[in-house]
């Protein structure tokens, strides 16, 4: 790879992990760009070639996996949450959620609840029967 390259991949990955530090923050392209230094379609396109998405929906998919976490591990409200993460408009939260889980995050929290509360109430019942019987006593 010449340096030209490495130097333009560089600014990348810093708009990557400017994305992962920021990622709560209001973030427009124009940020990013102005940060990288280069034209905007040149920088979507090294960013989709590097990450196989374009910076938009990396910062998506980011802010959801980090709403998911936070709807598993806390009891915060969806509207804090969605805020909490980045997003201005719960409505649009909602429909960004469902549309990627199939599930509001309700139900997407009830569902994880009624998980964990198997995992640990009936810790063999999705273990075979003989592997489990053998095992259990």
């Amino acid at each position: 790879m010449n340096y030209k390259k490495e130097y333009l991949y560089k600014k990348i990955v810093r708009a990557k992990q400017f994305l992962d530090k920021n990622y709560q923050d209001d973030i427009s392209l124009d940020n990013l760009i102005n940060e990288a230094n280069i034209s905007k379609y040149h920088f979507i396109r090294l960013f989709k070639k590097t990450y196989e998405v374009t910076p938009h929906k990396y910062l998506m998919e980011k802010r959801l996996k980090i709403a998911k976490l936070e709807l598993e591990s806390t009891k915060d409200s969806v509207s804090v949450i969605c805020f909490k993460v980045g997003f201005s408009s719960v409505s649009s939260f909602c429909n960004l959620f469902k549309k990627v889980t199939f599930q509001t995050p309700l139900e997407y929290r009830n569902a994880f609840i009624v998980l964990k509360k198997n995992r640990f109430s009936e810790p063999f019942k999705n273990i075979p029967g003989c592997y489990g019987l053998i095992h259990h006593s």
